[in-house]
């Protein structure tokens, strides 16, 4: 009978410690497997606030190359021009015409597209790529061939010029708000350029 007693004793301390020892080992498992977790997400964090950083100092960079180009547009119909009040350059006068500054300020624009847009979220990039085609297309608007009678007029310039200085401020007010980790502005498709009518485009409300 005591020996049963001691048997059946031995035997419950076993599947005790055996059963304690289980649970430690699943506690100690649930564990490390939340601290895996934890520093799984924590530099996943880390990434998303350096990704996000980078992204807005390449907006600060984006926002020099747009200020430089705000104050050259007026510019952009001088392509075939000196500078100054010299006469029109043609290929038949001048083997290398010199380019105006608006031109040069479109060709950094196109590159800092190539090269830091993509770095921005997808919203403020396709901004930004619209912008560089809205440019393109208003250097050509300048100098209307004989079929662009939307762009014949003065006026229908005019107010193309204006369209294009208002969606270029659009795109700066864009990376600001962006910069500062503001609400960003509502999207707002770019203005058609070749239109007769000579309604303004205008921004969306913030």
């Amino acid at each position: 009978m005591v020996v049963m007693e001691f048997l059946a004793a031995l035997l419950g301390a076993v599947i005790g410690g055996a059963l304690s020892l289980i649970a430690g080992i699943v506690t100690t498992n649930r564990s490390l497997k939340g601290q895996r977790e934890l520093a799984r997400q924590a530099a996943d964090d880390e990434r998303a606030a350096a990704a996000a950083a980078s992204a807005r100092e390449t907006a600060v960079l984006m926002l020099d190359y747009l200020a430089t180009m705000r104050e050259h547009l007026g510019g952009m119909g001088d392509v075939i021009w000196r500078t100054g009040s010299d006469p029109i350059v043609t290929d038949q006068n001048y083997a290398d015409p010199p380019e105006p500054p608006a031109v040069r300020a479109l060709a950094a624009l196109r590159r800092v597209s190539a090269s830091h847009a993509a770095l921005l979220p997808d919203a403020i990039s396709q901004r930004w790529y619209e912008l560089t085609l809205l440019l393109d297309e208003y250097r050509t608007a300048l100098n209307p061939s004989a079929d662009d009678d939307e762009l014949r007029t003065d006026a229908t310039r005019g107010r193309a010029g204006d369209d294009v200085a208002r969606y270029l401020a659009y795109v700066q007010k864009t990376l600001v708000t962006f910069v500062r980790e503001q609400v960003v502005l509502p999207h707002a498709d770019p203005p058609i350029l070749r239109r007769a009518d000579l309604q303004p485009w205008l921004a969306p409300e913030s």
